[in-house]
């Protein structure tokens, strides 16, 4: 029987008065199914009037002209009024080993178990449906963990603009989800990921679960507003200070269970993950596609 692994994925946020830098709109009111979404289209989800995209001329889109879009018409960052509603129930899906790996891995007594379970935690506006930002990462380490295999759980918390309380809320998701699959899954481990927003939700979940350090394969984070230079998990290019930690309420501190396990990626040029004047960049919105690579070959030396 092949232990199952997990993989908790970070995203951050910035300050509440700054724009959301999210992939797409917020909406907690779908299910958190691990659907990547569509980049570049007009994909359903989170808008009446065309859906979420990231370049898209729907309802909610990163540049577009919809209801809902960063920038274009309608609105800051496509928060949408139902962000501060109770989110739904959670869901996954398991995603087959890059080598097309079975869909399951039953343990005695369970139900399906994948040997991984990657924790994502989106960055603010992108959908419950999933991080667009992260998708190309999740993609490559499925690939490079194979034969194990391996789903995505999708944080259930707002990704709204209230950087006072979402992440909090969040935080309390990955325990709960945690607790529940470490129950009915003996053998399974866990990646934590977060990008922006989720970053934060990622770091102040670690405290919570110090007990659960043995079943936490890997952490990784992009644009962590908690981000500090001087710690050993720190990666990426970016030099002297730290994010914007003072900025926000919550645990900032990386536990030492974590330390070793632990990416937290910073580019020169995100001013989200550093000090100085706040503006959401191509270097903030670049990380998926910058790092799969490495971060999937992080999370499979921790995972094998």
């Amino acid at each position: 029987m092949r232990p199952q692994l997990f993989v908790v994925a970070l995203a951050a946020s910035s300050a509440s008065a700054a724009p959301a830098f999210g992939f797409g709109s917020s909406d907690s009111s779908s299910t958190s199914t691990s659907r990547f979404g569509n980049f570049f289209g007009g994909s359903s989800g989170g808008s009446t009037s065309g859906g979420s995209s990231f370049f898209g001329g729907g309802g909610s889109s990163f540049f577009g002209g919809g209801g809902s879009s960063f920038f274009g018409g309608g609105g800051l960052g496509g928060t949408r009024t139902t962000d501060a509603a109770a989110p739904p129930a959670a869901t996954s899906t398991t995603t087959p080993g890059g080598n097309g790996g079975s869909s399951g891995g039953a343990q005695p007594g369970t139900s399906s178990c994948p040997s991984i379970e990657i924790i994502s935690a989106r960055g603010t506006t992108e959908p419950q449906s999933g991080s667009r930002g992260m998708a190309p990462i999740f993609s490559a380490i499925t690939r490079s963990v194979s034969p194990l295999n391996a789903n995505v759980y999708n944080v259930v918390y707002p990704a709204s603009m209230n950087f006072a309380t979402g992440p909090s809320t969040g935080a309390a998701d990955v325990l709960k989800r945690i607790q529940s699959q470490s129950t009915k899954c003996p053998n399974q481990k866990f990646v934590l990921a977060g990008y922006s927003q989720g970053a934060m939700v990622i770091t102040q979940s670690l405290s919570k679960i110090t007990s659960y350090a043995d079943r936490v394969a890997a952490v990784i984070m992009f644009g962590n507003p908690y981000y500090q230079p001087s710690s050993a998990a720190a990666a990426g290019t970016a030099k002297g200070s730290g994010g914007r930690k003072a900025s926000f309420g919550g645990n900032t501190s990386l536990p030492s269970a974590f330390t070793a396990k632990t990416k937290d990626y910073c580019d020169s040029g995100d001013a989200v993950c550093q000090t100085g004047a706040f503006t959401i960049t191509a270097t903030h919105l670049g990380y998926g596609n910058k790092y799969a690579s490495d971060a999937a070959a992080f999370v499979a030396s921790k995972v094998k």
